[in-house]
């Protein structure tokens, strides 16, 4: 029972003690040995950090290095720096994360010597010569990748990290400092394998869900970007700004490597005589902030707001032609209605002139005294009546009028008598004709 119960006590553990050396900040270091270079934490190969190094001086666009990959290989490979390598991986932990003055004084006395017999050996390739002048990039590329494959779980991708390591390699072996963010070149899908994979999954199943992922946290062009990822499709674009500020100090022009002076006083005991040769050096102290543009961000910039402006101008003119359609289509509808009207007044007029022609028009006469209309229509009423009167006494008188009569005059008078009654008569009947043809007249259409 007692030996079920400790197994997973002592596996637990020790995932526990595994976890925390991945960590650089938690790391349990057991033992400095100074007889020997110490190796590199966590079982990680040195020869494969040889191979990340060799293959990251390959040109992304030829895929060719600045000399042999066999002789770089050898170089690095080489028991001295080798030596130079690991001990300066250690100082570098110590400094940052574990501080310890006396180890590292031991480390530094030790990179000192074998950086002197390297420079002090007589017999060396162009190749070597080559390697010499490009060895401070090649020493800050190899503490680097030690460092991301050694502690996977450490976050090393900062400007503060790689800055460190850039001006100590430099400032030992050369006495000045690099020129600032030299590590934006640097293929870190060489250097940082392991990170650079999940790196290359993560954005793969982001653009699978269409999101976008940058590998920098800052606003540089594309170029920095696929530095990180070693492709460099483009050349790199300059910040739109001015450079900053030049600092001028004084270099030796026999130089001054801290590692070869610490050397020279402490293990040469010939004097050195004549004197140093100084010039006034500028050199670029001060960094450009990530924050500010590039020609290539600027250049980006303006196409988008000019696509955007032309969406809007797109969405304006359609506005405005739509209006404008609007606007005629009611003008037209106004003009049909006006049309409409009018043609509705022209038939009406025509139907009252069809109208009109149909009646005959009544006589300047009846127009002017219709009071005479009535006066004649009751002289016709009573008219009638007092002829029938007057024929009636006519015919009486004639009857009881005695035909013998004294004289021939008497006769004569009655005749001119009478003739008067029927001329008067005759007029009477006449103009009882024309009432009655006038009336006649008025009534037919």
């Amino acid at each position: 029972m007692a030996e079920i119960d400790l197994r997973p006590i002592l596996l637990d553990s020790s995932l526990k003690t595994a976890d925390k050396n991945l960590l650089a900040e938690l790391y349990q270091y057991s033992h400095f040995n100074t007889s020997e270079p110490n190796k590199l934490p966590n079982g990680v190969d040195f020869c494969d950090m040889v191979g990340n190094v060799v293959q990251s001086e390959r040109n992304p666009l030829t895929g060719k290095s600045f000399c042999s990959e066999r002789e770089l290989e050898k170089f690095l490979s080489s028991p001295t720096l080798t030596a130079i390598w690991l001990d300066s991986f250690w100082w570098i932990f110590h400094e940052r994360y574990k501080p310890n003055k006396e180890v590292q004084n031991t480390l530094f006395d030790q990179i000192s010597q074998h950086y002197a017999f390297l420079l002090f050996r007589e017999s060396r390739s162009h190749y070597e010569e080559a390697i010499l002048k490009r060895l401070p990039s090649l020493l800050s590329k190899a503490l680097y990748t030690s460092f991301c494959c050694c502690f996977p779980q450490s976050w090393f991708n900062t400007h503060e990290f790689k800055s460190d390591l850039c001006n100590t390699m430099s400032l030992w072996i050369s006495g000045i400092c690099p020129c600032p963010q030299s590590y934006t070149s640097w293929d870190y899908s060489k250097l940082d394998p392991e990170r650079f994979r999940r790196q290359e999954l993560i954005l793969q199943r982001r653009l699978i869900k269409g999101k976008e992922m940058s590998f920098l946290p800052s606003k540089t062009c594309s170029s920095q970007k696929s530095a990180q990822s070693g492709k460099f499709p483009c050349p790199q674009s300059h910040y739109a700004c001015k450079i900053p500020e030049m600092t001028s100090n004084r270099f030796n022009t026999y130089g001054k490597s801290p590692l070869i002076v610490y050397f020279l006083h402490n293990y040469v005991t010939l004097p050195q005589h004549g004197h140093d040769v100084l010039v006034v050096r500028r050199e670029q102290t001060k960094t450009i902030p990530d924050s500010t543009l590039t020609y290539a961000d600027i250049i980006s910039l303006t196409l988008s707001n000019v696509n955007k402006r032309r969406d809007v101008l797109q969405q304006l003119n359609r506005l405005h032609w739509r209006e404008w359609n609007y606007f005629d289509e009611y003008l037209k509808e106004v003009q049909d209605n006006f049309l409409r009207e009018m043609k509705n007044i022209d038939q009406r007029e025509i139907e009252r002139k069809k109208a009109n022609h149909m009646f005959i028009p009544p006589s300047a006469f009846i127009e002017e005294s219709p009071e005479k209309e009535s006066r004649g229509l009751h002289h016709r009423e009573t008219g009638l009546p007092l002829r029938t009167r007057k024929e009636e006494e006519g015919s009486q008188n004639l009857n009881h009028f005695p035909f013998s009569l004294s004289s021939s005059d008497e006769f004569s008078s009655l005749g001119q008598e009478s003739s008067y009654e029927v001329s008067d008569i005759s007029d009477f009947r006449g103009h009882e004709e024309d009432e009655t043809f006038i009336e006649k007249g008025s009534i037919l259409p």
